[in-house]
């Protein structure tokens, strides 16, 4: 999956690949290949992603703990 960027530890992810015109991914956005390359590099860890006008609070997003 090229430039994924992870979104949660269950699994959903931008990345970049085939937009097939109809829903083909178990909970992944698949984006147009030039458009995940040019976000990847807009992007850095830990970095804060706002999808619009909707305003929601921060929250800490960290890995599961191992039992």
């Amino acid at each position: 999956m090229p430039h994924m960027q992870r979104i949660t530890w269950s699994g959903i992810a931008l990345h970049g690949g085939p937009l097939p015109g109809y829903p083909a991914s178990h909970g992944c956005i698949r984006l147009p290949y030039d458009f995940a390359a040019r976000l990847f590099d807009l992007t850095r860890l830990g970095m804060r992603g706002d999808r619009g006008t909707y305003r929601c609070d921060a929250i800490e997003i960290a890995p599961p703990r191992s039992v």
